[in-house]
């Protein structure tokens, strides 16, 4: 055969075996997959959400997404997906809308002793998509923000990316059209070893024919693994408490929930299959039919946690744990035992009352429901009489009221009955109440269950409890009762030390969250299953509103204020401490009382801000301040200083007046065309300064500082450039510096020991945070997360300079960045009115953003969690002025609001 004819046909050969394979690997890629077969088997929550973009709205728009919104972890996804959208390219459809419109699935995992992970399962279905996914991934790789490897693993590739500004990290693989995403790369691992053994089944395959997602307002399926519970809930709550979880969480292997989110409520409803392994929770109760819940009528309202078990015997339910099992009792005290408990019918219940005692504290009280008194007390007074080796019973009884509190002298008796789950009687005590019996760990316990009996502080007379109680099952086999405030109280003592601190940090959500009932009713060979949880809606908000911001005074005036409340500071001193100005160009001052001290007629509008000054002999506060083309300064009875009004031709139209250090008796100010003068207390113009001429206006305030006896007038103009001048006008060597980009309002510094040593930080009106020193070097450049809407960002420092905050704001939409670009809090606006951002600083956990949308004129204060205090917004259309006391822990807001000037009293609870 000619050499020619044998390479073409070898040539041919390779297309053919090529084509075949690019076909296969088509075919392949195609091919539908099932993602829950791709869920592996240890997953302890999956949630297949279907119109989830509709429930986030409506989350969005509900009081509940400002509690749920400072979690560390939706803090986390929200960021990475605002960096992620910065990265589509310009692209229409960004990484959030892609991802609303998805039916996702997540599968939540335990990855250690200590800590838990998420796996996200998103399809891929349109070659549009296709293309936005490999445009993304590219983009990333490109992305100075975003560190990208790969691995090899069993025949498959997975990415790694690392976000470098927040340090988070994700890695993902594809299979068959579908994108697997986590943060733990150890999880993908496990998913790829699943595809490559072919072991693609559904850990939730029994419930296969369940769809609730086709019910109305249902949004997603919620898939409960009860034989993996135990070890995430061991990661939060301490080792004592694991036995008894493990053992309740035995009464189902597993559930299939459908999630509803109504006005204030929060619904999961479905079924549970039972645990059919020996010895388990399911394995004592099963077949026995649901009970009343009628223990409501004698429940004390102070009950933090709530057990009940409804049943129709007892005599099976007993199970001890194995630390348990070294408790002895005599043959004749366990004959006698298990005769009681032959009595009892229907309601056993294990409740934990908060206390008025050490902090912490809760009150184990067992309830338990019988169906004949007169035996139930025969059989128990025979008890305690055995156990008295014959004295006769009563002397260690007490009566109170119509009711007899009896010590059983048997240790851990409630054990003997009902099991580990009523363990840690080390003394008992049995009150007869109606039909139930009531044991506690001391007479003063039973004392005050009888006290809220005969006060009727129990359930079934609170209205809270009453309208909560309608919500819930009225027969279960088992049911746990939560109300969240109460348990705060006594949560801290039974979490793990190390979740300390993330328990402190999620008391607003967990306090958010009022009530919760968790309860499971048989239906033939499964149980119904309901969890019920409520929390606060919108009605309830504007009671809480006026609950946490105290008035404390309103003053009025003839005219509308124009200008934000100029607060002093108390050290200043002086009798007056806030000055506005109305409409009518009238100037007053306020004492603390709200009283209003002077009034003075101007005839302009006074630039902000108003320095207190104690120049001159007297040595008094006086207020110094500029207007158009005036300088003013006052005393305290609003009387012009001497040499003072100085009065600027009518060409400057002063920008910002701003004052030096007192000891030198000088202040700068800045005109329309970025002219600087500088003038002394006198009206002199300073030799350099008249005026200094730098060709471009400022883009924020001049800055002084002070470097190791050297002081520094540093200048940021529009154009980009910046200037450094000593105090006769000269420039520094190594200015002025030329950066790329336009600056935004805004700068902050952190001032060392030489010029090198000191950094100066400014954005830029593209979104480019830049570092520089006062030797004139630029030392870092970072990138802001951009958008895909017109964006103007600012740099806003707290008042006194400690720290600072990025603003980036779109239309409709305003985010702000902590100095290490972490995306603080991020807030939707129906209108596209301008915002006023000011940012205050008392301390780390004493942060207040505030949020002022002029159009609507609404005031939204954000706490240091991105929570926002009272749960509304105030009225308000001017910058506000804010204060904070640390010994008593409060805040004192002056906000001008029309013709009234207000002042509020308010903590952060």
């Amino acid at each position: 055969m000619p050499k020619k004819l044998l390479f073409y046909s070898f040539g041919l050969l390779v297309l053919v075996i090529a084509g075949m394979y690019g076909f296969t690997k088509w075919t392949e890629s195609r091919e539908k997959v099932n993602l829950w077969t791709l869920v592996p088997e240890d997953a302890v929550f999956v949630i297949e959400s279907s119109g989830h973009d509709s429930l986030l709205q409506r989350i969005q728009e509900s009081d509940l997404w400002n509690n749920i919104a400072s979690v560390r972890a939706i803090e986390a996804i929200s960021e990475n997906i605002a960096q992620l959208d910065s990265l589509s390219g310009g692209r229409k459809e960004g990484a959030s809308r892609f991802l609303k419109r998805k039916s996702l699935l997540t599968s939540l995992h335990v990855v250690s002793k200590t800590n838990f992970d998420f796996v996200f399962y998103i399809p891929v279905n349109t070659v549009g998509e296709h293309r936005f996914i490999r445009s993304l991934v590219d983009n990333i790789a490109k992305s100075p923000d975003f560190e990208e490897t790969s691995e090899e693993y069993q025949q498959m590739q997975i990415l790694h990316t690392k976000n470098v500004i927040n340090g988070d990290s994700f890695s993902f693989f594809t299979y068959h059209n579908n994108l697997i995403i986590s943060a733990n790369p150890e999880l993908i691992k496990e998913i790829i070893r699943k595809v490559n053994r072919k072991q693609l089944t559904s850990p939730a395959a029994e419930y296969e024919s369940i769809n609730y997602l086709s019910q109305p307002d249902v949004f997603a399926h919620v898939f409960v693994n009860y034989r993996h519970l135990p070890q995430f809930l061991n990661i939060f709550l301490a080792d004592a408490l694991e036995p008894e979880i493990t053992y309740l969480a035995s009464l189902c292997r597993s559930s299939m929930l459908g999630f509803k989110h109504q006005r204030g409520k929060i619904f999961l409803n479905g079924f549970s299959n039972p645990e059919p392994l020996a010895e388990s929770f399911y394995s004592r109760i099963k077949e026995q039919q649901p009970k009343p819940f009628l223990l409501r009528n004698f429940l004390p309202t102070r009950t933090a946690l709530l057990l009940t078990f409804g049943l129709d015997r007892l005599t099976n339910f007993k199970h001890i744990l194995a630390e348990d099992k070294n408790t002895n009792w005599p043959a004749r005290q366990v004959i006698l035992a298990d005769s009681l408990t032959r009595t009892f019918r229907n309601e056993l219940a294990v409740a934990y009352l908060t206390t008025d005692g050490k902090a912490g504290e809760a009150e184990k009280v067992i309830f338990v429901q019988g169906d004949n008194p007169a035996k139930t007390n025969g059989i128990l007074n025979a008890i305690i009489k055995e156990s008295i080796a014959g004295a006769a019973p009563g002397s260690e009884w007490e009566v109170a009221g119509n009711y007899t509190i009896k010590q059983i002298p048997v240790p851990q008796f409630p054990l003997l009955l009902f099991g580990s789950v009523a363990q840690g009687f080390e003394a008992c005590y049995v009150v007869q109440v109606d039909n139930y019996l009531v044991f506690g760990k001391s007479v003063n316990a039973l004392r005050q269950v009888l006290t809220d009996i005969q006060q009727q502080n129990v359930w079934a007379n609170n209205e809270r409890m009453k309208a909560f109680l309608e919500n819930t099952q009225q027969e279960t086999n088992f049911s746990v009762y939560l109300d969240a405030d109460l348990i705060w109280r006594i949560l801290r003592n039974n979490v793990r030390e190390k979740q300390q601190s993330s328990l402190l940090r999620h008391e607003t959500l967990i306090k958010y969250f009022s009530q919760l009932a968790l309860q499971y009713s048989r239906q033939e060979d499964q149980y119904y299953t309901s969890l019920v949880v409520t929390h606060p809606v919108a009605t309830d908000t504007v009671s809480r509103e006026i609950q946490t911001f105290k008035p404390q005074y309103k003053s009025s005036f003839g005219s509308e204020l124009i200008s934000a409340p100029f607060l002093m500071n108390r050290s200043v001193g002086g009798a007056s401490r806030i000055l506005v100005q109305d409409s009518s160009l009238t100037l007053h001052a306020l004492r603390d009382n709200g009283q209003i001290a002077w009034s003075d007629s101007l005839v302009d509008k006074i630039l902000e801000p108003v320095y207190p000054v104690t120049f001159g002999s007297d040595k008094r506060v006086k207020y110094l301040f500029s207007s158009r083309n005036i300088i003013h300064c006052l005393d305290q009875n609003g009387r012009d200083i001497q040499n003072f009004p100085f009065n600027l031709p009518d060409s400057v139209q002063v920008q910002r007046l701003t004052l030096l250090p007192e000891n030198n008796g000088l202040f700068l100010v800045q005109d329309q065309y970025g002219q600087l003068f500088m003038f002394d207390m006198v009206g002199n113009l300073q030799p350099g300064w008249g005026p200094k001429q730098v060709g471009s206006p400022l883009a924020a305030a001049p800055q002084y500082y002070n470097v190791n006896g050297r002081e520094v007038i540093l200048t940021l103009h529009q154009n980009g450039y910046v200037y450094a001048f000593n105090l006769n006008g000269q420039p520094y060597p190594g200015f002025p510096l030329a950066v790329e980009g336009n600056f935004s309002a805004g700068v902050f510094a952190k001032i060392g020991k030489t010029f090198r040593a000191s950094q100066v930080t400014a954005v830029t009106t593209n979104g480019n945070i830049l570092t520089f020193n006062l030797a004139g070097q630029v030392q870092q450049r970072q990138k802001l997360p951009a958008s895909n809407q017109p964006a103007e960002y600012q740099l806003v420092a707290e008042p006194q300079g400690k720290s600072y905050i990025v603003v980036r704001q779109e239309p409709g939409q305003i985010s702000l960045y902590s100095q290490t670009r972490k995306l603080l809090l991020q807030k939707n606006f129906i209108t596209s009115s301008p915002k006023l951002i000011q940012y205050f600083d008392f301390g780390t956990l004493n942060r207040i953003y505030a949020i002022t949308e002029t159009g609507p004129a609404k005031l939204y204060l954000y706490n240091y969690r991105a929570r926002l205090i009272g749960g509304q917004p105030l009225p308000n259309k001017l910058p506000v002025a804010l204060e904070y006391r640390e010994a008593t822990q409060t805040y004192t807001l002056y906000s001008a609001q029309g013709k009234e000037l207000h002042k509020f009293w308010f903590r952060d609870k």
